[in-house]
């Protein structure tokens, strides 16, 4: 073990170091080596991240979005756009809570008591998810005055957080976490334009579906609308696939190899159909475009490079 312990397993299930044994069990305890202990060490930073927004825009929203970029990025509604000098103002915070060595507890209550405690507070989204859940005691954490809910254990002061970084990203912000393999430094922040990208449009369609959170995905469920949540989102499916085969063969000519041969084609029926029917998988649709192309060595010059109008 290289840094000190985070959490424990007992009995083979991970626990917080604010497990109770009260008999006899196996304990290994984890570090900030294994991917449980790094787990609980990012789950604790979310929850400070979240109280530094919250004492310093008190209304405030926070979503703990993506893995992206060796960090995560992190969605703030402030009242305005994100600038430099709202991050730095976090991570300022943020250091402060720290520096404050401030305990964690664990609570243990019905889950009624909770939902009722986070529908006085206004988190809708906590309450649909701990309503449909299915379980009778619900777990939540207390930092000084703020409370919040995590599905897993969090260390048990804010002194234990050593290392974290916090940048402005995109229209939001990114926190990085220390490095699995080398716990005391902090990863590099490598841009992924194109993953964020995708991400994003998968939001615009929860947004257009109405479906953002488990919590609202467990209530349409319950209402039976589960087959049509699965056939609107395959018909959008559907549309982004059309989307990219039109985008690949809206060029008006494409070269392209196969069978060792150049061939130049233009948009057609017979094209698309290729297309289509290969799933927008360009070889297989190539490979069969130049079997209809060229039928032997011995075929014409003009055969072999051949083009086709509209």
């Amino acid at each position: 073990m290289t840094t000190q312990p985070v959490c424990a397993k007992v009995n083979n299930k991970v626990e917080g170091m604010h497990f109770r044994a009260y008999r006899d069990k196996d304990v290994e305890f984890l570090d900030m080596t294994s991917g449980s202990g790094s787990r609980c060490y990012t789950r604790t930073l979310f929850f400070i991240l979240c109280k530094a927004v919250h004492d310093l825009y008190p209304c405030s929203r926070v979503v703990i979005d993506i893995p992206v970029s060796n960090g995560y990025y992190v969605n703030l509604v402030i009242g305005h756009d994100i600038t430099d000098d709202d991050t730095a103002r976090i991570r300022k915070r943020m250091q402060e809570i720290i520096d404050a060595k401030i305990d964690i507890h664990r609570h243990e209550v019905p889950t009624e008591d909770a939902v009722r405690m986070f529908a006085e507070k206004g988190d809708t989204a906590k309450v649909k998810l701990l309503k449909s859940y299915g379980r009778l005691y619900t777990t939540y954490y207390q930092m000084a005055d703020y409370v919040d809910y995590y599905y897993g254990s969090l260390l048990t002061n804010t002194s234990m957080i050593y290392l974290f970084g916090l940048e402005k990203y995109y229209d939001g912000l990114l926190l990085r976490i220390p490095d699995l393999k080398k716990p005391q430094e902090l990863p590099e922040m490598t841009r992924q334009d194109k993953m964020f990208g995708i991400f994003k449009e998968h939001h615009h369609w929860q947004d257009i579906i109405g479906v953002r959170t488990v919590g609202d995905f467990n209530e349409l469920v319950d209402k039976g609308e589960a087959t049509n949540l699965i056939n609107v989102s395959e018909a959008f499916a559907g549309k982004e696939d059309n989307r990219d085969c039109q985008r690949n063969i809206g060029a008006r000519r494409h070269k392209a190899r196969a069978a060792g041969r150049a061939v130049v084609v233009g948009k057609n029926h017979h094209l698309q159909a290729a297309v289509y029917s290969a799933h927008c998988q360009w070889p297989e649709a190539l490979a069969h475009i130049a079997r209809r192309l060229f039928r032997g060595p011995g075929a014409n010059a003009k055969r072999r490079r051949r083009r086709i109008r509209l």
